[in-house]
């Protein structure tokens, strides 16, 4: 086994990505909004499990892991603070982090040899906008977790045609399904490379469709009960062409109550000239790029370089290939219809293609350089700078440009009222208050407490309603609160 021969390297690496993800929890400044609505889903998994799986649209995978480790934690302490709870959701993404990083050096060994493809997991690590996620309370990592073993077992399959492999393999695209509706993507990938190449062989055409079905109906064994429990193939979101549909929030936290909101859907970015067709792969190409940097290059020659010789690639290597074209394209139907594309809808497509990053790097030094020792130290130069590029990016504090968010909402936290009621424009605010809350464009006196950013002139108010100052300055010079009722606020501690 790889593990076993570079040991000490691999135990290292485990080491440092402890660290890291550590630090980045540690100076996480504010947790993100999706991490808001995992955290009240969970909160909802302990009163009512089925009404809260009904009322949210994000999966129930890991909200109900995050559960796990607030009842571990629990024996411990019979009430979670806010602190506390948050954590239950680092811990969970962090761990998942680190065994997604162990499965990626192990599939990465199936492209490169072991030091290789160690070496290509710490680029991984070394992603900033990715260890920031590793350090929030973000179903990420967990999806990719299962969906990076789902390739793995799928690729030893196909190699050794091992029934259980398949299997497996289709377990772990139906858990990852629970946390992300892209978690069965592995089959999909599977039945298209079935398709272009298996087909065409026919002594291996009926069991490769008898390994497919073994993958399909084990991951339906997991997916299948919350689907039809859903009503829905695809029920995390239910797009369709009304752009300004109203939808059901979900609830908050025990404290809040469902709420509607007026959910408008981005549109495609209007890029002057350019044609349509353009401006998917472009926004694409400008997401790889924000969050790689340098690494693009190699990234991308390798990937024009396996796919013109595709009929003479390895099997793993058409695997990856048509991974990668399919979530390619899955991403240019999601900008034509939906209009936008981020950071984390490229994440599989940026860690699984790293499995080529040193092939393409050999490549575009063999171009840049004729001498062997020269294109080497080309390689290293390139890569160090990649690795420069990073460093500052990743020892800062996630998310300080909302640092004020989680300020605001631990002084409203302590100085009004329990029953109090807060019209937000951001839902972090809200829960970090620790209040009942809705977040509206118009407020009602029912409200007590309105909080807009101070720009923000669209925000109806009603006349003379009496601001407070919370005595911290980078909140209130960006945010306005404004008491709605003639009830003065009242510490609670």
């Amino acid at each position: 086994m790889p593990i076993k021969s570079n040991h000490r390297l691999f135990l290292l690496f485990i080491l440092i990505a402890v660290l890291l993800g550590i630090f980045k929890s540690a100076t996480l400044r504010c947790i993100s909004n999706d991490a808001v609505i995992f955290l009240e889903f969970t909160d909802q998994l302990h009163t009512g499990p089925g009404a809260a799986i009904r009322a949210y649209d994000q999966h129930p995978g890991y909200p109900t892991l995050v559960w796990f480790a607030q009842k571990c934690m629990g024996l411990w302490s019979d009430n979670l603070t806010l602190d506390q709870k948050i954590l239950s959701g680092q811990l969970v993404t962090g761990f998942c982090k680190i065994i997604t990083l162990a499965v990626l050096y192990l599939l990465f060994c199936r492209f490169s040899p072991p030091k290789t493809a160690l070496f290509h997991t710490f680029l991984v690590l070394l992603i900033p906008v990715y260890a920031e996620n590793g350090g929030d309370a973000l179903s990420d990592w967990p999806c990719l977790m299962f969906m990076a073993a789902a390739l793995l077992l799928y690729l030893d399959g196909i190699r050794t045609d091992k029934p259980l492999c398949f299997i497996l393999s289709g377990i772990a695209s139906g858990l990852a399904y629970l946390i992300r509706p892209e978690g069965a993507f592995v089959i999909i990938v599977a039945g298209i490379y079935y398709a272009l190449t298996l087909l065409r062989k026919s002594q291996q055409r009926v069991p490769a469709l008898k390994y497919l079905l073994m993958m399909g109906l084990t991951a339906a064994l997991f997916a299948a009960p919350y689907m039809i429990y859903k009503g829905s193939l695809l029920p995390k979101k239910i797009l369709n062409s009304n752009h300004n549909k109203t939808v059901q929030a979900q609830p908050a936290s025990p404290a809040s109550e469902a709420i509607k909101i007026n959910h408008t859907l981005r549109q495609p970015v209007r890029c002057g000239f350019l044609p349509d067709i353009f401006k998917g792969p472009l926004r694409f190409i400008d997401k790889v790029a924000n969050v790689i940097y340098l690494l693009i290059v190699p990234i991308a020659i390798a990937l024009f370089f396996k796919l013109g010789r595709f009929a003479r690639l390895d099997a793993p290597d058409q695997v990856l290939a048509v991974f990668l074209v399919v979530w390619f394209g899955l991403l240019m139907w999601l900008y034509g219809y939906a209009g936008y594309i981020s950071h984390r809808h490229v994440m599989p497509f940026v860690l699984f293609s790293m499995a080529w990053c040193g092939k393409g790097m050999a490549l575009f030094a063999r171009r840049c350089a004729a001498d062997k020792n020269t294109r080497r130290r080309f390689a290293w130069v390139f890569l160090g700078l990649a690795i420069i590029i990073f460093i500052p990016k990743l020892i800062r504090p996630a998310h300080t440009d909302k640092a004020h968010y989680t300020a605001l909402g631990l002084w409203l936290n302590n100085n009004i009222p329990q029953d109090a009621r807060l019209g937000v424009f951001d839902n972090r605010i809200g829960f970090y208050a620790q209040r009942a809350y809705k977040i509206r464009r118009r407020p009602i006196e029912a409200d007590y407490f309105i909080v807009r950013k101070n720009s923000d002139d669209a925000v109806f108010l009603p006349k003379n309603a009496p601001i407070l100052q919370t005595g911290m300055e980078s909140v209130d010079q960006a945010i306005d609160i404004y008491l709605l009722t003639a009830r003065p606020p009242t510490p609670t501690r």
